[in-house]
């Protein structure tokens, strides 16, 4: 599940060894702290690409009456994805989560939901739920950012031209979650790979609820773009390479190799099986990788993250201006010796941010006018979450940024993969995951295809209105209920996976 937080991202160093003192941290005047009430973006201002923002919202408001299992994914701030759902004719946002299995919109009895000052979520009202379930009992959950109390309920819900008759959720009565007003959503759709929609409940999850085996999600790779989800398969037209799934409860891989890539890797990226030259996790007991859309960037181990970030050459400067420099970020993900290179150019691992003088610890530029306006300071998306499985070792998450330069197929297993084309000798694994790179110059992640707004979003591309790397609000960036393991698995492997 996907909540908001402040982000610990790992700022931009000219040198490897400053690359270890530059985490967020909680205190001082960091640009990457929660904004104060003064300072933070509302919910409806825009990314300064203003017509191609527009032409997204319209995009994300439209149906998609040609595709009825495609749902367009709205974008807030280039951190949260949302997609509208249907709970008993009541519309709700929600995030379409791969990281978690539960359904949870707010109940009319949370007073902290309707507190929202400026952005009042949508409630549920709970005025005759013991009459619509008879089992109806209270579920208590302890998240990475707080604690919420939930109710089970029964209820029917749609998404898309999908639908639950009697879906089994829960009902948001207390919450206890940091920065929940200031978020662009009022609930979650976990999209986990378990048939069940929560621990020692026999209850169904949506997905199975609606019979869906297999769904994707990607997202738009430029500012403000949409994201798409498919109940029901992938993008035509996309050649999806298959890897299991590893452990029980989540979508993860097994990644066994993370590293840039260096000269002597280049025009290898379409090989099955390679050597990554340097890589981290390449040796027992290797690595795991979460594929979870509710992440607002890509989080690793501390020791590792910062051992990635020693071994990129050359550094990123902080002022954007050697981007087309970098070399590609390569994992490897999939059983040792059948891996599967996964590569992200850096228009997908470095974000922009707006930075004063102000705002910033670094030496000051010398007095600007007051008019003048903020400059652009480049970091690289990554976050520190220690977190090591019993089995499959230090696990990483691969989130948003991942998503915008591949389309994701989750299978479930139970009837195979549809959609799109797939690889001659897929793994005979019952579950796993399929991953199709994104062509260059093609966008198809950003909504669904006969929906109103498509139009639009290619003029204010053709007029040069959309650059990498994306504009991200840190402010807004989130992380997975996976963060409650951070602190419980650290030094002591736990079973995560």
């Amino acid at each position: 599940m996907l909540l908001p937080f402040a982000a610990a991202a790992l700022v931009a160093s000219r040198t490897a060894q400053d690359a270890t003192h530059l985490l967020a941290s909680d205190g001082g005047s960091s640009p990457l702290q929660p904004a104060t009430d003064s300072s933070r973006p509302r919910l409806r201002e825009v990314l300064p690409h203003r017509r191609l923002a527009r032409a997204a919202e319209e995009l994300s408001e439209a149906p998609a009456d040609a595709q009825p299992g495609c749902v367009v994914a709205r974008n807030f701030m280039n951190t949260q994805y949302t997609v509208s759902i249907a709970v008993d004719g009541q519309s709700f946002w929600a995030v379409p989560d791969t990281g978690s299995f539960e359904l949870l919109v707010p109940s009319s009895n949370c007073s902290q939901c309707t507190a929202c000052e400026g952005n009042a979520k949508t409630t549920f009202p709970e005025t005759d739920v013991h009459a619509r379930s008879v089992r109806s009992h209270r579920v208590d959950i302890a998240f990475g950012q707080g604690n919420v109390v939930t109710r089970t309920v029964n209820a029917p819900v749609q998404v898309g031209g999908l639908s639950a008759p009697t879906q089994s959720l829960l009902l948001l009565e207390e919450i206890n979650l940091s920065h929940y007003c200031d978020s662009s959503y009022d609930g979650v759709m976990g999209l986990g790979c378990r048939r069940n929609a929560r621990d020692e409940d026999l209850e169904p999850s949506l997905l199975a609820s609606m019979g869906i085996d297999d769904f994707s999600l990607c997202f738009g790779r430029y500012d403000a773009d949409p994201g798409r989800l498919i109940l029901g398969g992938g993008i035509l037209g996309l050649q999806y390479s298959h890897v299991p799934v590893v452990g029980q409860r989540h979508w993860a891989v097994q990644l066994v190799g993370a590293a840039f890539a260096s000269p002597s890797d280049a025009g290898r990226s379409g090989e099955r099986t390679r050597s990554l030259t340097g890589a981290l996790c390449a040796t027992p007991p290797y690595c795991s990788a979460i594929v979870d859309s509710g992440t607002s960037l890509i989080a690793g181990p501390r020791q590792l993250v910062y051992a990635l970030i020693d071994a990129l050459h050359p550094q990123l400067e902080e002022d954007c201006s050697n981007v087309d420099q970098l070399p590609e970020l390569e994992f490897a993900v999939g059983p040792p010796g059948a891996s599967l290179p996964l590569r992200l150019s850096p228009e997908f691992y470095v974000l922009r941010t707006e930075s004063t003088d102000a705002d910033t610890d670094l030496p000051a530029d010398p007095p600007a006018a007051p008019s003048a306006p903020p400059r652009q300071r480049c970091s690289l998306m990554f976050m520190e979450l220690d977190m090591q499985d019993h089995t499959f070792g230090p696990v990483w998450i691969l989130g948003a940024p991942f998503m915008r330069a591949y389309s994701t197929l989750f299978s479930r297993g139970e009837d195979g993969p549809t959609g799109g084309s797939v690889s001659p000798n897929p793994p005979a694994a019952a579950r796993q995951i399929g991953f199709a790179r994104i062509p260059n110059a093609t966008n198809p992640c950003a909504g669904c295809p006969g929906s109103r707004g498509t139009s639009a979003l290619a003029e204010a591309s053709a007029r040069g209105e959309v650059a990498g790397p994306p504009s991200v609000s840190l402010r807004h960036a989130r992380l997975s209920l996976l963060a409650k393991w951070g602190s419980r698995a650290a030094n002591t492997p736990a079973h995560i996976l």
